[in-house]
């Protein structure tokens, strides 16, 4: 469960860190508080209709996988989604909100400095993790120890490399976008 989570935060934490970099012009021009920011609002807007939806079919509709066998997602409450859904639209905020910091003191190499280290982590992570992440089964079949099937075997492994392009293509449009913005401001 840990894992997971973890995962969720720090993909959420680099998102943010992401989408400030790319919002530089927008945070330097702005005048107001953190929470008016055009970035926050592109960013929470990203979460909801991007990072949201995504997180919620692979809890609902691959819970083993998704849970990375630490738990029985059967005796998980389906509310806990929810509160985990929060925790990562909080760390995609505080993203965004050390990226605006950052930014707004001029520290523009430390921020690059932010989004690389986070990315190592990320990837450090992923390769910890790689045999419960890179295969698939139940969790009664990962504590009985039978043998997990490749990801790549799967449906599980074109919907993920699917939604990493998806995931990866809408960032990348919002931080275009912002930088867009950005530019017409400056």
């Amino acid at each position: 469960m840990i894992s997971t989570i973890l995962l969720g935060v720090l993909l959420n934490l680099l998102c943010g860190l992401v989408l400030a970099h790319s919002a530089r012009a927008l945070i330097r021009a702005h005048q107001g508080k953190f929470v008016q920011c055009a970035a926050l609002h592109v960013g929470l807007a990203f979460e909801a209709l991007v990072m949201w939806p995504t997180a919620l079919y692979f809890y609902f509709a691959h819970p083993d996988w998704t849970w990375m066998y630490w738990l029985d997602p059967r005796r998980i409450p389906r509310g806990v989604v929810v509160l985990v859904l929060i925790v990562d639209a909080a760390a995609l905020a505080a993203g965004l909100l050390l990226g605006y910091t950052l930014i707004r003191a001029g520290k523009f190499r430390e921020l690059l400095l932010a989004i690389c280290g986070n990315g190592a982590i990320v990837l450090t992570v992923l390769t910890l993790l790689r045999r419960r992440f890179f295969h698939y089964g139940t969790f009664d079949d990962w504590q009985a120890g039978a043998t997990l099937l490749p990801l790549v075997e799967v449906k599980l492994g074109w919907v993920l490399a699917i939604s990493v392009l998806t995931v990866g293509g809408a960032l990348g449009y919002a931080s275009w976008q912002l930088h867009l913005a950005g530019r017409r401001i400056s």
